[in-house]
């Protein structure tokens, strides 16, 4: 079962190029032996913190409830490599 999926938030990728472009992320990779299994708990759980280096964007769900999450999303200014 799915379970995880109502204690957090499902976070989806798009892309600019394609308005109708949506890519399911799993905010939890490599929790299951397999991928089938792994990708049962994919969302991002209350309390739990996704980091992209990258970009600098961190994410945390902070409350969920029935019909609304609460998430807090910060974008952090990345230094420049010389």
């Amino acid at each position: 079962s799915y379970t995880n999926a109502v204690r957090g938030v499902m976070v989806h990728m798009g892309t600019p190029e394609n308005s109708d472009s949506s890519l399911l992320l799993d905010m939890t990779p490599a929790s299951a032996g397999s991928d089938w299994e792994d990708w049962k708990d994919f969302a991002l759980e209350v309390n739990h913190t996704f980091t992209d280096p990258l970009s600098g964007i961190t994410i945390v769900p902070l409350s969920v409830g029935a019909h609304e999450a609460l998430v807090s999303i910060r974008f952090q200014q990345l230094r420049r490599r010389r």
